[in-house]
């Protein structure tokens, strides 16, 4: 049905107002913005604001490690023994990758060497939702309501939604993550999302490119952390290398790491 146009908003739709444009700033502008400077949950591991990645083959103790650095920020003790916890506090744990997930925390916390009763650890055995504006939600109020100051979510592709024909693939992984930074920022909290390496990786020049997924599962993150077993030991070898650099250094060319240790892991 033909109307009039008589302004911008009727074409926009009736009394729409016109989109938002887009803010431009002058260097005088620029230069005058508060920009927060980057602080560390732990040191050259974690940064207190924002969302990390952690990613590795099966059975490369990805998940494990997740524990230990909650059991760490939690307890107010070194992580490894190594690494400063520069700020203590509650933390979640959201387990969905494991059948058996609350079982295995369970295992661990008793193992540790480090008394974990009455700690502020919460374990979340599943959702019934995956990421989407829901899962948002619930995990927001968690934050605020228990005051955590890091949550861990295993996996992330248990929790992604199922992928649609034609969906933009690259589009929809940088959105996912690029909501739990903005979560972990405006909750003043950091966010350790748990996944897998790329089957197509093997061949990749640096374990930066290892993630599973596109570039923008690196790049709507903070951090990013690699775990890899030694191919030259045996197969049941307990030692690990976990690298670990933030989005400054992967996007520079020489990719400079910020940590890398050795970590042998102690049966008990």
């Amino acid at each position: 049905m033909p109307f009039d146009v008589h302004s911008e908003n009727d074409l926009n739709g009736k009394g729409a107002p016109p989109p938002p444009r887009p803010t431009i700033y002058t260097v005088a502008e620029l230069m005058a913005l508060k920009v927060e400077v980057r602080t560390e949950l732990i040191e050259k591991i974690l940064p207190s604001r924002g969302a990390s990645i952690i990613f590795g083959k099966q059975k490369s103790n990805k998940s494990l490690i997740a524990v230990q650095m909650a059991i760490a920020i939690a307890t107010d003790q070194a992580f490894l023994e190594n690494f400063k916890v520069l700020r203590t506090g509650p933390v979640l744990l959201l387990v969905q990758d494991d059948t058996d997930g609350a079982a295995s925390v369970q295992d661990i916390l008793q193992r540790s060497p480090v008394p974990t009763t009455g700690a502020p650890i919460y374990t979340v055995p599943e959702v019934p939702f995956g990421f989407g504006v829901e899962f948002i939600e619930w995990l927001e109020h968690e934050i605020t309501d228990k005051k955590l100051v890091f949550v861990a979510l295993d996996s992330y592709t248990k929790l992604r939604s199922t992928r649609k024909s034609g969906i933009d693939i690259v589009k929809a992984e940088q959105d996912d993550l690029t909501e739990l930074d903005k979560l972990a920022k405006r909750t003043n909290s950091s966010i350790l999302i748990i996944h897998h390496d790329s089957k197509s990786a093997a061949g990749a020049l640096d374990w930066s490119d290892h993630a599973a997924g596109t570039y923008a599962m690196g790049m709507a993150t903070e951090n990013q952390i690699h775990m890899a077993r030694f191919r030259e030991l045996l197969e049941d070898a307990p030692e690990r290398l976990m690298q670990v650099a933030d989005k400054a250094t992967v996007s520079t060319p020489q990719k400079p790491t910020l940590a890398r240790c050795v970590i042998h892991f102690l049966s008990r």
